[in-house]
């Protein structure tokens, strides 16, 4: 999941397609260029919109031009339009970390009751 500093910092992940691994190893060719962007994960008692606007994600954007940020509660995709950063997609978990825990605590009923809505904010930017 780590990436190679290029002069953004260090995210905690990166968003890889599938042409970017070698076919024989499985590895990542470009541990410092992800064909989707990068994902910065912090804890469910931080708020995504403070990160959001930190200058780590600041970095982030500038080199990579798309951003996932999460608290796991909270998901944030950042993105380009027209040459600015604008937020693209948004999902909500859960609306602070307690809430989030008491999901956390009921994986059968938060799939049922969210996983679809939760797939489809991933399988929309997938397809782009």
């Amino acid at each position: 999941m780590q990436l190679k500093n290029l002069g953004a910092g260090n995210p905690d992940g990166g968003l890889f397609t599938a042409d970017q691994f070698d076919r024989k190893t499985s590895e990542v060719k470009n541990l410092g260029a992800p064909g989707r962007g990068v994902i910065e994960v912090k804890a469910p008692a931080e708020a995504v919109d403070d990160t959001a606007t930190s200058d780590q994600i600041s970095k982030n954007w500038g080199r990579y031009k798309l951003v996932l940020v999460t608290n796991l509660c909270d998901w944030l995709l950042i993105g380009e339009r027209t040459g600015h950063r604008v937020t693209l997609e948004r999902f909500r978990l859960a609306t602070d970390e307690v809430s989030f825990w008491a999901l956390a605590a009921h994986p059968t009923k938060t799939q049922t009751e969210l996983g679809d809505a939760f797939q489809d904010f991933f399988g929309a930017r997938a397809a782009t």
